[in-house]
C-alpha cells in the first residue's frame, strides 16, 4: 500500500509539473525564465529515491506518506541523492510541516 501511495503522489507531481510547463509555454516572458519540467529523472535517481522514501516511511503514520513523498521528490528535484539524507531531510520537512498551523 505505502509504494501505491508513493506513485500516487508521483503521479501527482508529474502532472503538476505538466501544468506549469503548459503555463510556461503561454508566457511570453518565458525566455527569462528556466523551464520547470527540465529535470528528467534516470533509473539510477529513481532507485535512490525510492529506497530513501522506503527507509523514511518505516515507523511512520500513514498520513503523513504523502508529505515525505512530496519532500523527497522536491529534494531529488535539488540535486539531493544521498538516501540518507533525503530521507533524514524528506522527516524533517513533514514533521515541521505536520506541526504547523494551517
Amino acid at each position: 500500500m505505502d509504494r501505491y501511495l508513493f506513485v500516487e503522489s508521483l503521479e501527482r507531481f508529474l502532472l503538476d509539473a505538466e501544468k506549469a510547463t503548459r503555463a510556461w509555454l503561454l508566457d511570453p516572458d518565458r525566455d527569462a525564465m528556466l523551464h520547470p519540467a527540465a529535470t528528467a529523472f534516470g533509473p539510477e535517481t529513481i532507485a535512490v529515491r525510492s529506497a530513501a522514501y522506503e527507509r523514511a516511511i518505516d515507523g511512520q503514520p500513514a498520513f503523513a506518506h504523502e508529505s515525505i513523498a512530496k519532500h523527497i521528490i522536491a529534494l531529488v528535484s535539488d540535486g539531493e541523492r544521498d538516501p540518507r539524507k533525503l530521507c533524514q531531510r524528506a522527516l524533517a520537512l513533514t514533521e515541521r510541516e505536520l506541526r504547523s498551523p494551517l
